[in-house]
């Protein structure tokens, strides 16, 4: 999971992920980060995970945002996608956008 909450916060998020029977490891943004969660998830998308070696990446998130910023990357095998189970009217998705 790639996660927008602090590192600070990890005990909390794990016992969300053990609640619902979700698989860690977690990847949280760094305390004191306090880029853009767009700008922060293409850039790990583009610094970290490409450099391990996978075929293929892809991302569902719910920030409009964020999937434009890592399909802007442009990178071969990687995707993201807007989460169709988390229902954002077309109003805020257009406000996102702009």
């Amino acid at each position: 999971f790639f996660t927008g909450r602090r590192e600070d916060i990890f005990e909390p998020t794990r016992r969300w992920l053990d609640r619902h029977a979700l698989l860690h490891p977690v990847v949280m943004r760094p305390r004191g980060n306090g880029r853009p969660l767009s700008a922060f998830k293409a850039d790990y998308i583009a610094e970290e995970l490409t450099r391990s070696g996978y075929a293929r990446i892809t991302l569902w998130d719910d920030d409009v945002k964020v999937v434009d910023a890592v399909n802007d990357l442009a990178l071969p095998g990687v995707q993201a996608h807007l989460c169709t189970w988390y229902d954002k009217s077309d109003k805020l998705l257009r406000a996102a956008r702009t």
